[in-house]
């Protein structure tokens, strides 16, 4: 049995990868980028809308404390 182990074969020496790999790859890339963005627009931050309520409700409270 052979001890070499294989995976250091793996990217040597490296390869350029072919353009029309490197077009679906950007191509996927810019569909993810787009979709969460779209999607950040129909959803709410949650943890900063309960941030600015309670900051909202302690500048409140301490306006009415003076």
């Amino acid at each position: 049995m052979s001890k070499e182990n294989p995976f250091k074969k793996i990217g040597n020496p490296p390869v350029e990868a072919p353009i029309h790999l490197k077009k679906k790859v950007m191509d996927g890339v810019e569909s993810i980028k787009l979709i969460q963005e779209v999607s950040s627009l129909f959803t709410f931050n949650y943890a900063s809308v309960f941030s600015g309520i309670l900051k909202k409700n302690k500048k409140n409270n301490s306006n009415n404390k003076d």
